[in-house]
Order: C-alpha cells, then structure tokens, then sequence
C-alpha cells in the first residue's frame, strides 16, 4: 500500500499556493482519465467567482454537469474549512445557469473518524434537501491510488532528473536534502503586510517535549534537556565506542508532533555551527530511495545508503566517513506501509 505523500509534493511545486495549483491539475488529469481523456472535461477559470465549479464534466448549459470541487486543506478539516466546503455546495444548488447530477469533493489527506462524521452527517442532510444530487468525496490513499494506477504519480510526486550531469546531480543530492529541510525551516508561513514582519517556522518552533523509555546509556536517562542537546550528548557519549553494535536513537510520534520540523531545526543549527561540533550530519528521506521503484534491504541497507548519497570513491571509503558521521533516515514510520520494503 502506498503512502500519502503530500509533504514532498509541497517541497517540489511550492507552498502553499504552488502546491493547491498543483492539486487541482492532479485532479483534473485524474478525472480525465477516469473519462477516457474526454473532452467533456473541462477545468473552469475563476471570473467573478467559479460558481462553485473547479472542474466539470459534461456541457454546461445542455445537459447536467458532475462537478469536482479541489480544496487543498493538508491538516484537518476545522469550522473554516466545513464552512468552504458548505459554501461550495450551496453556492452550486442556488445557481440557474446550469443544472448538476453528482457533486464530488476531493481532498489530500484521509479524514480522521470525527470529520468522517461530520462529513456524512452533512452529506446524509444534503441528500435528504437536495435529492437529485449524488455527493461524495475522494480524499487522500484513494487519490493516490488512482494517480498510480493511471501513471500519474511519478509526474506530481517525483522530481525527474535529466540524464545529462545525473551523476553530479546525484553526487549533490545529501547537500540539497539538508538545504531543503533549512528552507522548510526558515520559509514564510503566513503572509503579512508589507510593514508587518514575516512569521517563519524558527519564529513559532517550540521545543518537542520527549520521555526516554528505553536506554543503555545510564548517564542520559533522566536528562532534562531539549532534544537537539541530548543528541549532542548521546552522540559524544564515551561509553558508545565500546559497544559492538552501532549507537542509535530512534525518535517516535504521533504524525505532526514536530519531528520534520525538528530535522529541519537540526538542520539550520547544523549550517550555523551550533550542534554536531566535529560530525558530519546526513539525511536521508526513506521514501526517495523507493521513488524509482526499487527495494530497501533493512537487514543490510549500506549499500542503498551508499548508493544514494553517493560520498566517497569506494564502499570502504563510505563507511569510514559514516564513522564520524550523524545519519539521520526520515520517514522509516511511512515504509512500513509500503509493499516493496525487503524484511
């Protein structure tokens, strides 16, 4: 089963208003292709409003029309958004020009069990006002499905690189990777005034509350320090040289607890010489390594490793960078939903 990857789909067309674009032509070729590429496929412009229409098939005018309403809401479905949606809809039952079979919202993340209530108690109220609608919703794993079985997900979810300069393309990829993190960090948020200042995820970053509940490093167990520190500390901790295993710390969260945002903290810190004094610091999204429809070995996955970041002349070499480095792997939480993951 594949993920919903609509963080990266923001990094690569822009946020926010490059990646809502970028929805709505994703839905648009979507619809088309669930219609055979038709020309009764028609996206509408806004002019003086859009009627409540994004995309439509079918004449307007001449017949009923379905229509498809794009709202590119990432996080939650909050009493703004509802209010979106329950404008939308009216807006298309009060207007005379045109007559409407089906109505469908397409949204990019799944609802969680509360909106999928509010949504079918709303829905269950329209059908019962307005029967001669059929109303429904795509949303998330569902669009993502579909963009796969039609052969569109690479297009909007990818970034393809030419063929000509790939290998030193390649070779700058872990240093493009920590600057787009860096960029995530220090992007504008909200849009202010030209007078006002802008607000950037640094200006709003509160530190991740964490627990350690399991360590064989006795010294840190208690440590009542931010997370960014007890990773100095667990990285510089003298008995580690001794252990035969490789030293690793694995951080867990419910989804949106801040931990992408805390790489990217780690990331600006790292540039500007406050942390990882004397260590190099490596990430690797998981997810990039499958993008091309290969496999990780997670029983033995320095060779993917080396592959993908592409740093020094041999395996060996590789290895003995990784010696003094920080290897950050994002996303090992999103592979264990994806089917081509080895072991």
């Amino acid at each position: 089963m594949a993920i919903l990857d609509w963080e990266n789909f923001e990094r690569i067309h822009g946020r926010p208003e490059g990646a809502r674009g970028a929805f709505e032509n994703v839905c648009f070729e979507l619809i088309r292709k669930e219609n055979n590429l038709s020309n009764n496929v028609k996206k509408i412009r806004p002019h003086n409003g859009d009627h409540g229409i994004d995309i439509c098939v079918n004449n307007i005018g001449i017949e009923p029309i379905k229509i498809y309403q794009c709202k590119y809401f990432r996080d939650s479905l909050g009493d703004s958004q509802k209010n979106q949606i329950r404008h939308s809809f009216s807006t298309i039952v009060s207007n005379e020009k045109f007559e409407v079979c089906s109505w469908t919202l397409m949204l990019p993340h799944d609802m969680s069990v509360e909106e999928n209530g509010w949504w079918n108690i709303w829905k269950d109220k329209m059908n019962k006002n307005v029967p001669s609608i059929q109303i429904s919703c795509i949303c998330g794993q569902e669009i993502i499905q579909k963009l796969r079985e039609y052969n569109l997900y690479e297009k909007y979810f990818t970034v393809s690189l030419p063929k000509i300069e790939k290998c030193v393309l390649v070779k700058e990829n872990f240093e493009s990777v920590i600057e787009s993190y860096i960029k995530n960090y220090t992007s504008v948020l909200f849009l202010q005034e030209k007078d006002e200042p802008q607000i950037e995820l640094r200006d709003l970053y509160i530190e991740i509350e964490y627990e350690i509940f399991l360590s064989d490093v006795d010294s840190l167990e208690n440590a009542n320090i931010g997370l960014i520190e007890y990773l100095n500390l667990f990285i510089n901790y003298e008995g580690k040289a001794s252990r035969n295993t490789l030293p690793v710390l694995f951080i867990e969260g419910h989804a949106g607890i801040g931990k992408t945002s805390f790489i990217s903290k780690l990331a600006y810190e790292y540039r500007n010489n406050n942390v990882l004094s004397g260590w190099n610091l490596y990430i690797i999204r998981l997810r990039d390594l499958i993008s091309e429809g290969g496999k990780i070995n997670f029983l033995n996955p320095w060779q993917d490793f080396y592959h993908y970041l592409n740093i020094g002349s041999s395996f060996s070499e590789f290895m003995k960078e990784m010696n003094r480095s920080v290897l950050i792997l994002e996303g090992f939480d999103e592979l264990s939903m994806i089917d081509n993951i080895q072991n």
